[in-house]
């Protein structure tokens, strides 16, 4: 390899390739790119040859499209399929039904246009050298330039950033421990996938995803379009080519695997903290929450039970193993669950078992010389495990894990610190491996990352696991220890779902863990930039996700802290969650209008759950954002697509928090179509996409919608949601100005892994609410009663029947309630409103 100065990067005049030999047969067409040799190398010297294979599978009925530009005479790092995409080796083929593939051989370019709109999805022609094709060994780069003006993009995760991507934008995608990090740093997870909504024609979508593992820069700039730098792998691009934005996630979704199961308690509101300093008084906290008739499902358990830090141990003194288990009895007794943390390090200490098992075993990550790179991490001098493809580690992490769990009767795993990070940069004694530059200073590294070198609190870049080098894998890390983990439990626990929590996370991670958005600040803009990161993530595949409640670092505020209470309430995830060196901010310390607020909106979670838990078990089966913003509901809609501090859950409810402080009006926009507020006294709105104004004084609820043309399943209220679930069945109707409307539910048990379940669909036409009842497979005590129906702007009906028989019911605000209907969810039934 040859190398050059910075001071040649002041001409930086970028390679340029030919098209010298192409190919086509069905369902793919190859091409050989040859580098031209008529520009200077800038990092490193060009690859000569290029291989580029464009793939079409049909996924959906669109088809996708997979261009991949490798190295026709060195082999590379890839990603390994098997581990981040098994679902493509059973993908059909075919033959680029729905796109056209054209080839220009100087300088080589390629374009996939859509046949059906004639719009232009992928172009690698340069705008300008900045968006030239370059390919290095230590350094790749390619821009797709077909990014029109006021086109839409959303996507790129995890960053903290709005919805709705700015123009210009660069974000680095590296895992790290960046908590509060700033727009263009990326924090723990990577996922450079993105959606586009274009404006011609109006509303028509188009995703792409970027399978690359190594530490990337994001440029979003119409005079460059959307480039990706990198500084290892190969280029491998996936390309969705559904029209509707739902419809491109579905796709993405389909190849990296649908969301995981979650127990049914992972939806209820749960406590945790940093620094509770013994068991009593975690005890103390759950009878507080008694007390004060506040609703709790789940407590977790952070590093403070350990002894010493070390994982699966219990201090002796501080959480004495028998009175441990006795809280843990007692959760269950009382319909509760306990969550506990584990950090992907392992104390350095003869006689410590997962040390000395470890060891023999040899299932650490090594360092050059193949030896076990001890770093630092909670516990102190640390070694890291090897989860990426060592079976040995699965095997030792199993163990472990399943004592650990069943000893105690612990319910789910917290998995954190898993970019992973470290209290020391990973700085290596060993002699450096024979490679063609220096991995942990690349000639080139993305210049917006927070960290000022690769292997700042990480481990070397040189060190190696079963696969690569940390160079190439680092960002992988944290999805196999939740493939690992996922492992571990099933073996621990089988046949039951189990809930995992991840912090680091890469394409797939979904398949195997939830998320939530980790380190953030008890601030105002934090609470606001939290509804961004979970709409993103929920693009990702990991639709189980929210924020810390209140804010983790700094102190929080009564204000601050029951607005984000009443958020969180409404999130997949909902969690309080502060560090040992904020105050205390468990929701019974604050006063009345807090504990109200906070009891009102999760009794109403609770209420909302069977459609909420209908929604959820839709996406680990079809995929799409349980969680979605506005702009993927109405992509022609441009107001809608710059909204980022409301979101829908499903096609059906939009949730619009309060955020604003010392506001008490809130301005929300709403489009097109019907509008019903749930929590609030408010009158049916007909909006034709306009902006209205709401009251939400502190502490009281804010609005949350049902859609016109929906129909949302209930349930009555609890002090758990194991509670709730055993309370009859309600049906809340709005008609769209058709007087339609149409909903479903979902039940299972909610514990086991692939329950047998019930079906039932709802449609409300020509003023007729039928139900069908699609899967019947559950037991009869299973089979709950609808006890009562809502329905709103279906006109002032003189008489109601219910399968066939006359039924009382009042006047309410724009439709009327029907009373003691006392029918079995799974007997079809015919609401005739007359």
């Amino acid at each position: 390899m040859r190398y050059f100065s910075l001071a040649l990067l002041l001409c930086f005049a970028l390679a340029s390739y030919r098209i010298s030999d192409s190919s086509s047969t069905y369902g793919e067409k190859q091409a050989v790119l040859t580098y031209a040799n008529d520009a200077p190398v800038s990092y490193c010297e060009n690859s000569a040859n290029l291989a580029l294979s464009v793939k079409s599978y049909k996924v959906n009925g669109n088809d996708m499209i997979r261009v991949t530009l490798t190295d026709k005479d060195n082999a590379r790092w890839q990603v390994p399929e098997d581990a981040v995409i098994p679902n493509l080796a059973s993908m059909k083929q075919n033959n680029f039904d729905d796109v056209n593939v054209d080839f220009t051989a100087s300088p080589a370019s390629l374009k996939i246009t859509r046949k059906s709109d004639g719009v232009v999805l992928f172009d690698t022609a340069p705008l300008s050298t900045d968006s030239a094709l370059v390919y290095q060994d230590c350094y790749l780069s390619l821009a797709n330039t077909a990014v029109p003006p006021k086109a839409s993009i959303y996507g790129i995760g995890e960053q903290m950033t709005s919805f709705h991507l700015a123009d210009p934008m660069k974000v680095s995608l590296f895992s790290s421990d960046n908590p509060t990090t700033p727009a263009g740093s990326g924090s723990y997870g990577t996922h450079p996938f993105y959606v586009e909504i274009k404006d011609s024609p109006m509303g028509h979508a188009y995703g792409m995803w970027f399978m690359n593992s190594n530490a990337m820069e994001v440029t979003f700039d119409r005079s460059v379009g959307i480039k990706y730098e990198t500084i290892g792998g190969v280029l491998d691009f996936f390309i969705f080519t559904a029209v509707n934005p739902i419809e491109v996630v579905k796709q993405y979704h389909a190849l990296i695997g649908y969301p995981v199961e979650v127990p049914y308690w992972a939806f209820g509101w749960q406590q945790s903290r940093w620094g509770w300093p013994n068991l009593d008084f975690i005890e103390n906290v759950v009878a507080q929450y008694d007390s004060h008739d506040l609703p709790l499902d789940v407590v977790w358990f952070d590093i403070d039970y350990m002894d010493k830090y070390r994982d699966f141990t219990f201090d002796p003194v501080r959480f004495p193993h028998d009175q441990v288990k006795a809280f843990t009895n007692k959760l269950h007794r009382d319909d509760r669950y306990l969550m506990a943390i584990v950090d992907p390090s392992i104390a350095n200490v003869t006689g410590y078992a997962p040390h000395d098992d470890g060891m023999a075993a040899g299932v650490f990550v090594k360092d050059t010389d193949n030896t076990p790179f001890l770093s630092k991490q909670w516990a102190g001098f640390t070694y890291f495990p090897d989860y990426l493809a060592n079976p040995a580690t699965t095997a030792w992490w199993t163990k472990y894990i399943t004592s650990w769990v069943n000893e105690y009767g612990i319910d789910g795993v917290w998995t954190d610190m898993n970019e992973p990070a470290c209290f020391m940069d990973g700085i290596s004694h060993a002699a450096p491996p024979a490679t063609p530059f220096d991995m942990n200073n690349p000639p080139w590294q993305p210049p917006s990352l927070l960290h000022p070198k690769l292997y700042s609190k990480t481990l070397p870049m040189t060190c190696h696991d079963d696969w690569s080098y940390q160079y190439n894998t680092h960002s992988l890390y944290g999805f196999k220890e939740s493939v690992d983990t996922r492992t571990a439990i099933k073996h621990a626990k089988p046949g039951l779902r189990s809930f995992l929590l991840t912090r680091s996370s890469f394409a797939g991670s979904g398949r195997y863990t939830s998320m939530w958005l980790g380190d953030n600040e008890a601030t105002w803009a934090q609470m606001s930039a939290s509804i961004a990161g979970i709409m993103t993530m929920n693009m990702m595949g990991l639709p189980m996700v929210g924020a810390d409640a209140c804010g983790f670092i700094g102190d929080t505020t009564q204000e601050l802290c029951t607005r984000w209470s009443q958020l969180s309430a409404f999130t997949p995830f909902s969690r309080n969650h502060n560090a040992n060196s904020a105050k205390d901010q468990e929701p019974y310390l604050f006063d009345q209008t807090l504990q109200n607020a906070l009891r009102e909106a999760v009794y109403f979670k609770y209420q909302l759950f069977p459609f909420y838990y209908t929604q959820y078990m839709k996406v680990t089966t079809e995929g799409g954002p349980f969680i979605r913003g506005l702009a993927f509901e109405f992509p022609d809609d441009y107001t809608a697509r710059l909204v980022d501090t409301t979101f829908m859950v499903g096609s059906s409810l939009l949730v619009a928090p309060m955020l604003g402080q010392g506001s008490s009006s809130l301005s929300v926009y709403l489009p097109d179509g019907v509008w019903k507020s749930l929590t609030t006294a408010d009158r049916l709105i007909d909006s034709k996409g306009a902006i209205s104004r709401f009251a939400v004084p502190l502490g009281d609820p804010f609005p949350v919608f049902v859609r016109g043309g929906h129909i949302v399943p209930m349930q009555e209220s609890g002090r758990t949601l194991t509670a709730a679930m055993k309370t009859e069945l309600s049906l809340y109707v709005v008609a769209d100005r058709n007087g339609n409307a149409e909903g479903e539910i979902i039940i299972d048990d909610g514990l086991t892994e692939h329950a047998d379940r019930a079906v039932v669909q709802f449609k409300l036409a020509d003023k007729t609410l039928k139900s069908t009842v699609v899967e019947s497979n559950i037991p009869a005590s299973m089979n709950r009663s609808i006890w009562a129906i809502t329905v709103v702007n279906a006109g002032n009906p003189k008489k109601v029947k219910v399968n066939g028989k006359e039924a009382a019911y009042t006047t309410v605000l724009d439709g009327i309630k029907i009373h003691n209907i006392d029918v079995p969810v799974l007997s079809e039934m015919t609401v005739e409103l007359m």
